[in-house]
């Protein structure tokens, strides 16, 4: 019995620790990274670290934006110099990693040349834990750059609009 009551405790205080990091992910204000070259923009939750990722094409190391909890949402930037791939060649690209790494993914929405982007995608798939993990790539040339924003996050943050927030900020300086 007291074994159950402590299970049923942990459970509780976890359930609490999580909400709060969810709360404080989608009430945060916004921080502005910048990129000295190639100058680009980016803004981000306040309380999302910055960190630097790999990326065998990109030019050098990308930039990730992680949330408190990395579970929860992490963006990467990475810029190509002298691309000689399209857009669409590199999602493709990484829609094959997505389906690699994650079960059940599928593609939700696909997209070649809009006003903002060249070519972007949205997936969807389950998690472990069975709520759904998305992710995504937005994908933007210029002049002898490829600009690309790649992530995942989990349903409370994409719900939130968080990652649109994220994405739809990005500015070439």
């Amino acid at each position: 019995m007291k074994i159950m009551k402590r299970i049923t405790l942990i459970l509780i205080i976890l359930q609490v620790a999580i909400t709060f990091l969810l709360v404080s992910c989608s009430n945060s204000n916004f921080l502005t990274y910048e990129h000295e070259n190639p100058q680009y923009s980016i803004d981000y939750p306040e309380n999302w670290s910055v960190e630097t990722g790999e990326d065998l094409l990109a030019t050098e190391p990308p930039v990730l934006l992680v949330a408190p909890s990395p579970q929860l949402g992490r963006v990467a930037i990475a810029v190509i110099k002298d691309n000689k791939l399209y857009p669409d060649q590199i999602t493709a690209g990484s829609e094959l990693i997505f389906q690699r790494m994650l079960q059940d993914f599928t593609i939700t929405r696909k997209e070649g040349k809009t006003e903002r982007w060249d070519w972007s995608f949205e997936g969807r798939s389950k998690a472990e834990t069975n709520d759904d993990v998305f992710v995504f790539g937005y994908y933007k040339q210029r002049g002898n750059y490829l600009y690309k924003i790649e992530g995942m996050a989990d349903s409370t943050i994409w719900n939130d609009s968080i990652i649109d927030k994220i994405v739809s900020s990005f500015k070439l300086l």
